[in-house]
């Protein structure tokens, strides 16, 4: 897990966690919002319950690594590392691994999931992005990956690509010119981008009450509790998910305690945004590029419409007012 101090350092670094980003191997973001977090424009993601399981993992799948080398006969000692910079790029190993033996180097990304049929073909290309930046940054010519899943296990080795890191160098110091200069990276065509740029253009006017200070001290704790109540409980739930392995229900040794984990039964979900874009795109083969031009926005136009948008009740405290009001109230 990244310390306040290695997040600070990041926020003026492409990192190796960022890379797919700007390749365009992230489902969940983009360059222009990547660009948006780092100028301050929208908040940076904090992270969820399955990042917390992934941290909460990781020493316990590096010890499965270094076991499993110890199996085919290679023993490895382990040390974490520290955020590498290089120029204005940036990685941070999950470990550096040393050959016991030849004392020959490499690098350990530790990964978890859900399930592994993502690798069932090798390191997805993000992950691979992942890798290659991170052996660039922190000069090292192997990188081996371990992904956890389930009951499952899976290693895999990766060796520096010249071409693919000049590449990524490229994408970033692209991006890093954006940067610097204020410059608004292209905003693709995606959903995500689309609702990113509505969000900032069109921010919606904020009001501010006073509130009693007692009521909001006692609800901000409540809430700070809940929140640890509620990771620990994920922790356990998944580890206890683990444990379980192919079983359907789980009992204590008294028979007090029963848990299941059943899989319900699939369903078929259709794609109504994917369906769109494939007929559009079909349309526009149909038509030729100048008659369908504008063809999206006027379908958008005819049959879109807009939602208003639910409330978010979120609770957070001001450090350095409460340091403030502290001091104030150590004077009187």
């Amino acid at each position: 897990m990244l310390t306040e101090e290695q997040k600070e350092l990041r926020k003026n670094l492409v990192t190796a966690s960022q890379i797919g980003t700007l390749m365009g191997y992230n489902k969940y973001s983009s360059a222009l919002d990547l660009y948006m977090t780092k100028k301050g424009l929208v908040d940076p993601f904090e992270g969820n319950e399955y990042t917390d399981y992934g941290h909460f993992k990781e020493p316990i799948v590096a010890h499965i690594y270094q076991s499993k080398m110890a199996e085919l006969g290679v023993p490895v000692r382990m040390e974490e590392s520290e955020t590498l910079v290089k120029g204005r790029y940036g990685a941070t190993p999950d470990r550096i691994i040393t050959n016991c033996e030849t004392n020959e180097c490499w690098l350990l990304e530790i990964k978890t999931t859900g399930n592994g049929r993502d690798w069932d073909e090798g390191v997805p290309e993000k992950f691979q992005l992942q890798c290659q930046w991170q052996m660039m940054v922190a000069g090292y010519q192997r990188c081996d990956i371990c992904v956890e899943y389930g009951n499952g296990f899976k290693m895999f080795t990766l060796y520096a690509s010249e071409e693919q890191q000049k590449v990524m160098c490229d994408v970033a110091d692209s991006f890093i010119h954006c940067l610097d200069n204020d410059i608004e990276p292209d905003a693709s065509d995606s959903p995500f981008d689309k609702h990113l740029l509505d969000k900032v253009n069109n921010p919606q006017e904020d009001k501010t009450c006073q509130l009693g200070f007692g009521h909001l001290q006692e609800m901000f704790e409540l809430n700070e509790k809940m929140k640890a109540d509620k990771k620990k409980y994920n922790l356990l739930k998944n580890e206890t998910v683990q444990m379980m392995e192919s079983a359907s229900y789980g009992r204590d040794d008294y028979g007090v305690y029963k848990v299941s984990n059943k899989r319900s039964k699939g369903s078929r979900v259709f794609n109504y945004n994917g369906a769109f874009a494939y007929l559009l795109d079909k349309l526009k083969d149909l038509m030729g590029n100048d008659a369908s031009e504008g063809l999206q926005d006027d379908l958008e136009k005819m049959f879109a419409s807009k939602t208003e948008g639910s409330y978010r009740f979120t609770i957070s405290k001001d450090k350095k007012k409460e340091k403030q009001m502290k001091k104030e109230l150590s004077h009187d």
